[in-house]
């Protein structure tokens, strides 16, 4: 029986996009099945503005990461990222996949 596919997202302050870049290309499963980053606004009062510009705006940039993984290899990950970008503002969510693939 082949592990069901989770979706990890990972949202980052966008200083760290590099850094994690850096980290999900050393990590085997992240490479190999590859991820996406796009730029996003975070809203909402648990919002940690860093600096005047945003508190204007409302919100705050961030950076998204999106892969496939299986489940264990996403918790593997995330454990690895505990250890490595702790207190950097960097969160994440796990979520299962019901479908994935190519249509051709």
């Amino acid at each position: 029986m082949t592990e069901k596919l989770v979706q990890l997202t990972l949202v980052a302050p966008r200083d760290q996009e590099d850094h994690l870049v850096e980290i999900l290309l050393e990590h085997d499963e992240a490479a190999i099945t590859g991820f996406t980053t796009r730029e996003i606004s975070a809203f909402g009062s648990h919002v940690l503005f860093r600096n005047i510009a945003e508190q204007i705006r409302g919100r705050v940039r961030r950076v998204e990461f999106k892969m496939l993984l299986s489940s264990q290899e996403a918790h593997n990950l995330v454990g690895h990222l505990r250890q490595t970008v702790s207190g950097r503002g960097v969160s994440f969510h796990i979520a299962p996949v019901e479908a994935a693939g190519d249509v051709e």
